[in-house]
């Protein structure tokens, strides 16, 4: 192998770990993305969950003081 041989497969390898390195930052950002969206939806859930559950027990105690 010539030297010009060896240098360009090292260009070479040097152009596919960029493109390999490039990839993976845009894969990480898109889970990191959806992470982060279902994350927030996580949160809208629970918050309605426990805002109905809340509200359910507000009638309840209104029930209650209101046969007493």
């Amino acid at each position: 192998m010539t030297r010009e041989e060896v240098l360009r497969a090292i260009k070479d390898a040097e152009i596919a770990a960029t493109e390999t390195l490039s990839n993976a930052k845009k894969e990480a950002s898109q889970i990191v993305s959806q992470a982060r969206q279902n994350a927030s939806e996580i949160l809208t859930a629970g918050k309605s969950t426990s805002e109905s559950e809340a509200q359910s027990l507000i009638s309840e105690a209104r029930a209650s003081a209101g046969s007493e």
